[in-house]
């Protein structure tokens, strides 16, 4: 993607232009630019309809959508394997949370007076598994601006995610260190799975 950005002309689009003004349904209030997808040679021969661009946020945007959630489904993934395994550790099967809660467990099953030194050994744990699944439970139902801990509490998971996101291992997202040569580099992210198409007619008139 970086290879094919250009310097635009004045009142033309070429492929690989950028330019302001674009939209990205999930970034209603922010900056967001486009790179224009649409064929060479269809916009040389003017022989277009719909003039096809993914839209460009800022990562510091990106982080607080699309990476937010992102984040927030690995943790999710991460924090059933973890709960799967402490129920094998207790002999519990993980059909138990169809009908009572973990702390319900922690409560009923690792402090019972009755259970044994095994079982009770299992309580820090446990604790701590009710302590993340809390604050996932919050994340998932809120967002980056709502829940400012969030980068506190997962920012390994955030960094290995911008990691691979800077590497172009993150599948329908491209990063890019800056739009334009006289700006800072403080990294934005190319929405290749919102691809937009409007109509020639609705299209900016100018490039960036």
């Amino acid at each position: 993607m970086t290879s094919i950005l250009k310097n635009p002309i004045l009142g033309q689009f070429n492929q690989g232009a950028l330019f302001t003004c674009a939209k990205a349904e999930r970034y209603p209030h922010c900056e967001v630019s486009g790179i224009v997808l649409t064929a060479r040679c269809d916009i040389e021969q003017d022989k277009f309809n719909v003039l096809n661009y993914a839209p460009v946020v800022r990562l510091v945007d990106w982080l607080a959508a699309d990476g937010y959630d992102i984040c927030v489904s690995r943790a999710s993934a991460d924090f059933m394997g973890r709960v799967s395994k402490a129920l094998k550790s207790v002999e519990l099967p993980e059909s138990l949370l169809h009908s009572q809660s973990l702390s319900s467990i922690l409560e009923t099953v690792i402090r019972d007076p009755d259970a044994s030194k095994t079982i009770r050994k299992t309580e820090p744990a446990f604790v701590e598994l009710v302590r993340i699944g809390g604050l996932l439970s919050k994340y998932s139902t809120g967002t980056a601006r709502s829940n400012p801990d969030f980068h506190e509490h997962l920012g390994g998971l955030v960094r290995s995610v911008i990691k691979e996101l800077m590497n172009h291992k993150l599948s329908g997202y491209y990063y890019l260190p800056a739009i334009d040569a006289s700006s800072k580099q403080e990294g934005y992210v190319a929405l290749l799975r919102e691809v937009t198409y409007p109509h020639r007619a609705s299209a900016p008139s100018e490039a960036q």
